[in-house]
């Protein structure tokens, strides 16, 4: 084969520039010899295929040289002649083979074939020896770009069914520095693509796209570019790969993808950066800012930045370029914070994130862009800086000693365990650095026997400034971004209860109503995505503070309690105080026992015929109208109804002195009747449950939702089982039982049906048919006991 090729290349050699047709015809007829001779499309080549097509390539390559005898050519120009450089090429394409040679600006390769270009020799006419050459190389399929090879040399393959994806062109010596040299390339899925030079890569990269024609020319400096030269190379500019909360490594991400995790509430923890293909020198640095330690070191080129295996974010991020590449690239980069969202992009070195503000982010976004090329949106906020301790300040004037200095977030402005009062309060705030979050504190003070001040903002007095009265409460808030980022919390320390429980944002700390003062207090700024400096309850106190009180979860001791509800009309299924009288009234019983005070409808047919004597409607209804014309007055109305036994205890009472309230309040109705559905004053009768109450009312307890006008209502005659399966007292054995705890009894059927205040020794107190009595814990009457429940804790 060898030698039917050399036959035909000494023909056109013979031929010489008279019969350029034939000389076309000839290289074409070589064409095709050199693709029978070629492996085909899945066979793979050896490196003696490689070398011997090559060889013929060249071959033909010396046949597209001007033949014309009276035509200069590189060897017969002098230095001082002005020369025009030419660029010659051919391109190895699958399925056939080495194509006959093309120059300046033709195309080499196919267009709508979909065949991939597997290599490409490159040579220059025209050009006098020492001013220059042209080098090149390709960016192969699994195997990246290949080094610069110089003219005349293949770049790519053949033979190995290998893509040629990408390719870089320059010129070298003098010739450079008069000419650029232009090329574009034809890519799968994308067509033409604009005109690179010079060195620049044309192609893809990373995009898993053949390459499938190419064109070239030389250009003198200062002319036009031969067509459009946006979009000249498509490629990976800039991979990275995240480290993230439980997820570990992620896969690597290229050019504005996502890394890392949004949605998910997960922390990145660590990262690298690379650029996988390197147009030009240089590198790419990073650092990050990291949880409890700070800005770390910068690192470069896929080194890792953060930490893995510490458990801790990443607050903010820095990315530059640095070297030539920096002289032809920005880099842009967002983050997406925690509850924020995506930053806006930050550029080559500046700051994308959180400092000082425990705010994790969550993902990155990273690109290179070329210039001149459109630039991503860099609105929105891109840095938060986050305030010191020392930017939150406050002070005030304090009880007899006067003006206090500045104390810094955290700390306590007051005295304790002094009996001084904070009488004003001025906070102070400093928050105009730059990417500090704009707005404001503002706050109220709630002064003893005036009331709430009006709100004031930063650097305000708030409270009083003659000293005439002391602050018992106060209200702070945040507004503007401030609000956004933060959590204002402030703690008070009160008289007789000391430091209560952390209020944030607008809520009460302190006291009103109760006359106590406010001794100190303490206010800090956190981050909304840092820990409160404690619990955020128990911050206020409108009660007086108690030597006893039950724990929280237990009916709670009280300095006052009120009763409403009790002018309620009476009709039939109701009982108690008030059916007694009308029953009394109207002549049909004494209203003691068991039915003794119930209003059923000979009741109400009584009422109807007193109504009908008096002029009134006759409903059968006790209204008000009824209730005075039986002779009862308002007071009478109310009382009866909704009665509440006076309190026999204090703040400063026991629990001990709690049980003795309620016993000897007991006591007082110690032989009064048994009436049905009552619980008044001693005196108009009770039952079990109405004593029940009235005593606890005596020792400070409020049973709530079960009261006396409840217990006259249609079915509520045994409100004993309502406290029963109340979930605010505490149930204890019967072997447990103490002075002061309830006994609960029972039906055969196992409902509760009856309740008494033990007294110790095996002794109750008690409201049975038909008297207050004190006896036996059981006897023969009744002794089924549900269980045993301890009122005070």
């Amino acid at each position: 084969m060898k030698k039917i090729i050399a036959f035909g290349l000494s023909l056109v050699l013979f031929c010489g520039s008279c019969f350029v047709p034939a000389i076309q015809s000839n290289a074409e007829e070589i064409n095709q010899f050199v693709v029978q001779e070629e492996t085909n499309e899945t066979g793979e080549g050896t490196e003696s295929d490689d070398l011997e097509s090559v060889d013929e390539a060249g071959k033909q390559m010396e046949n597209i040289e001007n033949p014309d005898e009276n035509s200069m050519n590189a060897e017969t120009l002098n230095e001082s002649d002005e020369y025009v450089p030419s660029v010659t090429y051919t391109t190895h394409v699958q399925r056939i083979g080495w194509q006959d040679p093309v120059r300046d600006g033709q195309m080499a390769g196919t267009s709508g074939q979909s065949l991939r270009m597997e290599g490409i020799i490159i040579n220059l006419e025209n050009v006098p020896e020492g001013k220059g050459s042209i080098e090149y190389c390709a960016h192969v399929q699994r195997i990246g770009w290949q080094p610069y090879v110089n003219a005349g040399e293949m770049a790519g393959t053949s033979g190995r069914s290998l893509r040629v994806e990408a390719f870089k062109l320059r010129l070298t010596g003098e010739l450079a520095e008069s000419y650029d040299i232009y090329y574009r390339t034809h890519i799968q899925s994308y067509g033409w693509l604009g005109w690179a030079k010079n060195g620049a890569g044309s192609g893809s990269m990373g995009q898993s796209k053949r390459m499938e024609a190419v064109e070239i020319r030389i250009v003198k400096k200062g002319e036009a570019a031969p067509g459009d030269e946006t979009n000249s190379y498509i490629n990976n500019r800039i991979a990275y790969e995240a480290h993230s909360q439980s997820y570990g490594w992620l896969g690597t991400v290229y050019d504005d993808k996502v890394g890392g995790v949004t949605g998910r509430s997960k922390r990145l923890e660590a990262l690298k950066i690379s650029i996988p293909d390197q147009e030009y020198e240089g590198d790419v640095e990073y650092r990050a800012f990291v949880q409890g330690i700070g800005w770390q070191n910068w690192v470069k080129n896929g080194e890792i930045a953060g930490t893995v295996g510490a458990s801790k974010r990443i607050e903010a991020l820095e990315v530059r370029l640095t070297g030539e590449i920096a002289e032809h690239y920005s880099v842009y980069y967002r983050v997406h914070m925690a509850k924020v969202g995506w930053s806006g992009y930050a550029k080559d070195g500046a700051t994308a994130g959180s400092t000082d503000l425990s705010k994790r982010i969550e993902a990155v976004q990273i690109k290179l862009v070329k210039n001149g090329e459109t630039v991503p949106d860099t609105s929105g906020v891109t840095y938060i800086k986050g305030l010191t301790n020392t930017e939150l300040y406050y002070h005030g004037k304090i009880q007899d000693i006067g003006e206090s200095g500045n104390v810094t977030s955290g700390n306590t402005l007051g005295v304790t365990g002094q009996s001084k009062r904070l009488e004003n309060l001025t906070i102070c705030l400093d928050n105009t650095k730059e990417y500090q979050p704009s707005g404001d504190i503002v706050y109220a003070t709630h002064l003893s026997q005036i009331g709430w001040q009006s709100e004031t903002g930063t650097g305000t007095v708030n409270g009083c400034t003659d000293g005439s009265y002391g602050i018992e409460a106060v209200k702070l808030s945040l507004t503007g971004d401030l609000e956004k980022y933060y959590n204002i919390y402030y703690r008070a320390h009160i008289e007789k209860y000391g430091w209560l429980g952390w209020a944030k944002n607008g809520q009460t700390a302190g006291s009103t109503g109760i006359g106590y003062r406010m001794e100190a207090l303490q206010i800090q700024l956190v981050s909304k995505d840092a820990s409160a400096p404690g619990a955020n309850s128990n911050y206020y106190k409108d009660m007086k503070y108690r030597r006893y009180q039950n724990p929280s979860q237990y009916y709670q001791i009280k300095d006052k309690i009120t009763l409403s509800g009790g002018g309620y009309n009476l009709s039939v299924g109701y009982e108690g105080i008030k059916v007694r009288k009308v029953i009394q009234r109207l002549g049909l019983g004494n209203g003691v026992g068991m039915g003794g005070a119930y209003y059923s409808t000979s009741v109400q047919n009584a009422v109807k015929d007193f109504q009908r004597k008096n002029g009134l409607p006759q409903t059968g209804v006790v209204d008000y109208m009824t209730w005075v014309r039986m002779g009862f007055n308002e007071v009478q109305w109310n009382s009866y109804g909704a009665y509440v036994s006076p309190l026999r205890v204090n703040e400063s009472s026991s629990r001990a002195d709690h049980i003795e309230a309620m016993i000897s309040r007991a006591y007082d109705y110690l032989g009064n009747d048994y009436v049905i559905g009552a619980s008044g004053a001693p005196g108009l009768g009770i039952d079990c449950s109405g004593l029940v109450m009235q005593a606890l009312y005596a020792a400070g307890l409020d049973l709530e939702t079960i009261t006396p006008v409840t217990h006259a209502m249609p079915g509520h005659e045994y409100e004993s089982r309502n406290m029963w399966n109340s979930p605010k007292f505490k149930h204890v054995s019967y072997g447990e039982r103490k002075r002061g705890d309830l006994i609960f009894y029972q039906s055969s059927s196992g409902v509760v049906i009856h309740v008494a205040i033990y007294l110790g020794n095996d002794q109750v107190i008690e409201a049975w048919p038909n008297k207050v009595v004190v006896w036996p814990i059981k006897n023969g009457a009744r002794s089924n006991i549900k269980g045993v429940v301890r009122p005070f804790v």
